[in-house]
């Protein structure tokens, strides 16, 4: 499944399902360039990679790897 951007209460959300079916909804921008994470990819373990450098950020909206940084 695609994560799906919509606004609620006028703040852009994103919203994903992870792979044991619980519904997720993120702030939709990456906190480093706010690129909106609706355009990223959701993972097999149910986290969100963000476009624009890799950042991966689990259900709860933490980021727990980063990508551009870890491939130096």
């Amino acid at each position: 499944m695609k994560p799906l951007r919509r606004v609620m209460l006028g703040q852009p959300v994103v919203l994903y399902r992870a792979p044991d079916d619980v519904a997720v909804v993120l702030e939709d921008r990456c906190v480093h360039r706010h690129m909106p994470l609706s355009r990223g990819s959701l993972r097999p373990d149910g986290t969100l990679q963000c476009p624009y450098h890799g950042l991966v950020y689990d259900r709860s909206g933490a980021r727990i790897h980063i990508a551009a940084a870890a491939e130096r």
